[in-house]
């Protein structure tokens, strides 16, 4: 081969050789920028599921505390409703509290 031939292939070699660095670090440098995009992501989705565990434990509590005030209700209902019958037995025979008007009638 001649050395003209050979000094231009060289060039033309050595010019890719520069293209496909280039292109290299642009492939490296959007892979590093796509897995940091991804990084990010993985981090907000860890930040999103810390408040949601948390805002569940709460609301685990509070439901919790609701139940436990609903029973107290229930059990107050109850004795309010025994008291009321009882109150209603001793009453003497032939009165009515249900179809007793209230005074301000």
């Amino acid at each position: 081969m001649p050395a003209f031939l050979r000094l231009a292939l060289d060039e033309n070699l050595h010019a890719l050789n520069g293209v496909f660095s280039i292109a290299r670090s642009i492939y490296c440098a959007d892979q590093l920028k796509r897995g940091l995009a991804m990084d990010g992501k993985l981090v907000e989705l860890e930040i999103r599921i810390a408040f949601q565990e948390e805002a569940i434990e709460q609301l685990g509590k509070l439901t919790h505390e609701q139940q436990q005030r609903l029973s107290r209700l229930e059990a107050l209902c109850d004795r309010l409703t025994e008291r009321y019958q009882e109150l209603k037995s001793s009453l003497p025979a032939g009165t009515s509290v249900e179809q007793e008007k209230p005074p301000h009638y």
